[in-house]
């Protein structure tokens, strides 16, 4: 006769990575960190020049780069980045 036994014999273990609902614990993806683009005073070739930033402004919306990297003299005359909270908040959508 056979005994039975526990199929997921770890369930009680401590050792597992799960909640208190039982659900595993996935860590959320880091966002990507900035380069030297997005520095307040980036170096002459990331800056575009006159032309490319024409360029872009002819560009169709969708096609145009989210970013054009500035220079600015001094952190404190760097703008407050207006899309701040609006990417935070998808960002925690994507995650839940």
């Amino acid at each position: 006769e056979e005994k039975p036994y526990l199929m997921w014999a770890d369930d009680n273990n401590a050792t597992t990575e799960k909640t208190a609902n039982g659900l595993s614990y996935i860590p959320a993806p880091k966002p990507k960190l900035p380069g030297h683009a997005e520095s307040y005073n980036p170096s002459e070739e990331y800056v575009p020049t006159a032309e490319e930033r024409q360029a872009y402004a002819m560009m169709d919306e969708q096609e145009r780069p989210k970013f054009i990297p500035q220079t600015f003299d001094a952190m404190r005359k760097v703008p407050a980045y207006a899309h701040f909270i609006n990417e935070r908040f998808e960002r925690c959508l994507d995650l839940y």
